[in-house]
């Protein structure tokens, strides 16, 4: 700390703006400060050693806006990457190289861009109004080659299950949802992934940190496609050879 003297006459606007940095320096030579500054790195929470991130967080973090909520589409509270290093650039109300995550419109938000994907997304539930899109343009592909494969004899060897998820496995839900996490995760319709694995390994993928086992659905949905079209030759033979005994 300073004490001041009367022979001890500093410019009292230099002393102000040191005093930020003196208690910056104090909590940062704390072994226990919540806020610790480590070579132009930064720290918030318990922490021991620098981390290798510019700022890192320890715990959960809230952001609280300073301005009203009913902002216009683009004009978000909260930016996370995908940003430029000139800034936020505005044209029309958008912004030119779109954020990771921008919250928008109070309690929505959009996830991503063109730019800048997001690998992986987990949720509970996802809503949509205009259904979801996944990327199948042919020119992002590659060693392209036909289906060539009975699928309506995989899918036969397939069973379908109601079931009930198990809501204990669930973790990092608060009290106060519990009991609505429970009831929407009854009366289920679906594979088992294990029985999926057998017939399409491709539709299935393992966590890596659970090893629990997903199913990518939508990619079932040209299997069944060629299921059909399997089942209408055999409705088209069938229809030929009775058109044949019919005319005897």
């Amino acid at each position: 700390m300073f004490f001041l003297t009367k022979h001890q006459t500093p410019n009292t606007k230099h002393l102000l703006l040191l005093l930020p940095f003196l208690v910056l320096t104090f909590l940062s030579s704390t072994v226990s400060a919540q806020l610790k500054v480590w070579n132009n790195r930064v720290t918030t929470g318990w922490a021991n050693s620098q981390p290798e991130e510019q700022l890192n967080v320890r715990g959960d973090f809230f952001v609280l806006p300073d301005r009203p909520v009913n902002l216009t589409p683009g004009a978000a509270i909260f930016y996370y990457g995908g940003i430029s290093n000139s800034g936020f650039l505005f044209t029309n109300n958008r912004i030119n190289n779109e954020p990771m995550i921008c919250p928008q419109w109070g309690m929505t938000m959009w996830v991503g861009n063109n730019d800048n994907w997001m690998y992986r997304v987990y949720s509970d539930q996802v809503w949509t109004t205009n259904g979801s899109v996944n990327m199948s343009d042919r020119r992002l592909k590659t060693n392209i080659h036909l289906w060539n494969e009975s699928a309506l004899d995989k899918i036969m060897r397939l069973n379908i299950y109601r079931y009930d998820m198990d809501a204990s496995k669930y973790t990092n839900v608060p009290d106060y949802k519990k009991e609505q996490m429970i009831e929407e995760s009854k009366n289920k319709i679906g594979f088992m992934a294990q029985e999926l694995q057998v017939e399409f390994p491709e539709v299935v993928e393992v966590n890596s940190d659970t090893e629990y086992l997903g199913v990518n659905y939508s990619m079932m949905v040209p299997v069944l496609l060629e299921a059909i079209k399997e089942q209408q030759q055999l409705i088209l033979k069938l229809q030929a050879r009775l058109e044949a005994l019919e005319t005897k």
